[in-house]
């Protein structure tokens, strides 16, 4: 306990000394402090056993570096995907390929069709959120329609600007923490969505492989590559099924990863560490069986995501319709259908996906270009691609950065507006 004496020199160093900022010890527990709001994260190691920290700690250049070195990769990521696309543009252009895109839209093509793939793309997000929204609501009775918006657009932004769509869940789990959840509803949601959507995209992926396709050549190939990047789909969805009901399983996994972590000096203390791993593990599985036990919510989730699948893969059959519906109106193309479209575009999405670049940078568009450019007369091939290119990739980037825009300046607003003024009293002569 603090004695009187003890306030009273906590009281003159306050009045004699410029403070940034009040800590409570780690080790002490002094109640002067019991009127402040701390957390363990809130605590500084160099803090007094006073609680009195003069300076702020500066933050690590290592852990700056590290953030802004993530940054310029998906940046430069994000360019060589444009610097593709160019390419790809300035070689047509030099054989002659490419429609002038003054004379593109003097002869009007079918926007409408062009309306409908933005209105697809733009469900598909909505459909995310609404996923999100579902199993928050589970979860936790939260009726936050905004925020799961937020996390299901984010999500899908890191999708796509990280290797094999490998950010997402990751950082949705980070988002979701950082708004207060707990650690089982935090990391149970994203893994329950993904394995949901993990279901439907298998049975939709073996559905396309059945499918006999009307093109040979390139379409044979892809489809070839595509049945590897299925059947590494399906590996991955068994192993995380396990880890989530199979306690045995997952400990097992736990400390095999907790061993190797220590091994290679990046975990400190492994009995601590698996302590507190395992119990928020053990709380994640809870978490996901009780999603399981609702039917309800099992059949509504594998239906969300299939119709997400599904409406991202129809863009494909919209530019087709929106360059070739004057064509065959007139009777000098014959139409193809929705499905044989719609298992080309998700041929071309499996081939992509297994290109270890953020949003299958480069290989999408030459997948695209050899797969459908057959498909569209030799001058209108590239603004398909693009545009195509544009509803399935770059809106959203578009949307994840404007919400993460927007959320990293709200949250600089509210940190300024909390954070506590410098003390600094002067002494009466």
């Amino acid at each position: 306990m603090t004695t009187p004496k003890d306030l009273t020199k906590i009281n003159k160093v306050l009045k004699s000394t410029h403070c940034v900022r009040l800590k409570k010890f780690e080790d002490e527990s002094l109640t002067i402090f019991s009127r402040f709001k701390t957390l363990p994260s809130d605590v500084f190691e160099d803090a007094s056993p006073t609680g009195i920290v003069a300076t702020a700690p500066p933050i690590g250049p290592a852990k700056k570096k590290k953030k802004i070195n993530k940054q310029l990769l998906s940046w430069l990521f994000i360019i060589l995907n444009i610097v593709i696309v160019a390419a790809i543009f300035i070689k047509q252009t030099v054989e002659g390929g490419i429609k002038p895109i003054s004379q593109l839209f003097n002869e009007a093509p079918y926007y409408r069709f062009l309306f409908l793939g933005f209105g697809f793309a733009i469900l598909g997000l909505l459909l995310e959120g609404l996923k999100v929204y579902q199993l928050l609501w589970h979860a936790t009775g939260d009726k936050r329609p905004l925020m799961s918006f937020k996390v299901a657009a984010i999500g899908r932004y890191w999708d796509v600007i990280t290797p094999l769509s490998s950010g997402g869940q990751p950082f949705q789990i980070y988002y979701l923490s950082k708004y207060g959840y707990s650690a089982d509803t935090a990391t149970g949601i994203p893994l329950a969505k993904y394995m949901f959507w993990e279901m439907s995209f298998v049975v939709i992926g073996i559905s396309v492989l059945c499918t006999p396709l009307q093109f040979e050549g390139v379409t044979n190939v892809v489809k070839y590559i595509a049945a590897v990047a299925i059947i590494c789909n399906i590996m991955l969805f068994v192993f995380t099924l396990f880890l989530s009901v199979s306690r045995r399983f997952g400990k097992r996994i736990v400390m095999a990863v907790l061993k190797l972590l220590t091994k290679m000096k990046i975990v400190k203390n492994y009995r601590s560490a698996f302590i507190k791993t395992n119990s928020t593990f053990n709380k994640y599985q809870r978490c996901i069986k009780s999603f399981s036990k609702s039917p309800l919510q099992v059949i509504t989730q594998v239906v969300y995501n299939a119709a997400t699948t599904l409406l991202h893969a129809s863009i494909a059959y919209c530019i087709y319709l929106a360059f070739n519906y004057a064509y065959i109106l007139a009777g000098t193309v014959t139409p193809i259908s929705w499905w044989q479209l719609v298992a080309m575009s998700i041929l071309c999405d499996f081939f992509s996906g297994l290109i270890p670049v953020p949003g299958g940078s480069g290989a999408a568009e030459l997948t695209f270009v050899g797969m459908f450019g057959a498909l569209f007369k030799p001058d209108m091939a590239f603004w398909a691609m693009l545009f195509w290119r544009f509803f399935t990739f770059y809106i959203i980037i578009i949307v994840g950065l404007c919400i993460t825009i927007v959320d990293s300046l709200t949250s600089n607003k509210k940190n300024k507006s909390t954070q506590p003024k410098d003390i600094s009293v002067q002494e009466e002569t």
